[in-house]
């Protein structure tokens, strides 16, 4: 979907640049899992996010993370003035936006799970596993009747 918007393209022109693929990695990131980014960094063992943005082999948070965030941030002005030719473009007049991200604590024994990971949810419920959930929609106004 974030190629399909443009945004890869919006990061950086040069998009198959490492840092730009571990900014890629960072967003989706971000979108999908609740935590850090020495966190987000430490997902490899449950997750192939680093892999499907295109960052190969062994995660380094000071290169994949923090070099990444340097980029972005020398990088704000000409990503805010794209940002707002992509809004028009996807953001037409009666588009709707929603995003939520959830998670749900898990009872019991998961312990051969890919999905379920030990952690700290934002309800503060520790000492039990969890799922990290997160829905994004989009809703275009129909043109023509009601």
């Amino acid at each position: 979907m974030l190629k399909e918007l443009g945004l890869h393209k919006a990061i950086h022109t040069h998009y198959r640049q490492e840092w730009v693929k571990s900014a890629i990695a960072m967003i989706v990131g971000r979108l999908v899992y609740q935590g850090s980014k020495l966190s987000l960094a430490h997902c490899g063992g449950y997750s192939s996010l680093w892999n499907v943005c295109g960052v190969e082999g062994e995660i380094d948070v000071k290169a994949n993370c923090c070099d990444a965030m340097d980029a972005l941030f020398a990088r704000q002005e000409a990503i805010q003035a794209i940002q707002a030719t992509l809004a028009k473009k996807h953001l037409q007049d009666g588009t709707l936006i929603l995003y939520d991200i959830t998670s749900c604590c898990m009872e019991g024994e998961y312990a051969d799970s890919d999905l379920v990971e030990f952690g700290c949810n934002r309800d503060k419920k520790r000492g039990h596993e969890q799922v990290v959930i997160s829905l994004a929609l989009q809703q275009r106004r129909m043109s023509g009747g009601s």
